[in-house]
């Protein structure tokens, strides 16, 4: 994925799991210190999600039995 995010959040996303490249210094021009990141969806992301907490597996329920 790419995308853009104040500098303050692209380091929560580091330390979140993601592996995340920064695409750039933050522009000093603007306050929000904004820089483009690259996130790499690799076989370790879920493992490395679930090790800071942020990853939790969803279940799907049958609706039907849940409503009787």
């Amino acid at each position: 994925y790419t995308g853009v995010a104040e500098w303050a959040w692209f380091q929560q996303i580091l330390a979140f799991g993601w592996e995340c490249l920064p695409l750039g210094l933050p522009d000093n021009n603007d306050p929000r210190g904004l820089s483009a990141m690259q996130i790499n969806i690799t076989p370790d992301t879920a493992h490395l999600l679930r090790q800071s907490g942020i990853f939790a597996q969803i279940h799907l329920m049958d609706l039907d039995r849940a409503a009787a």
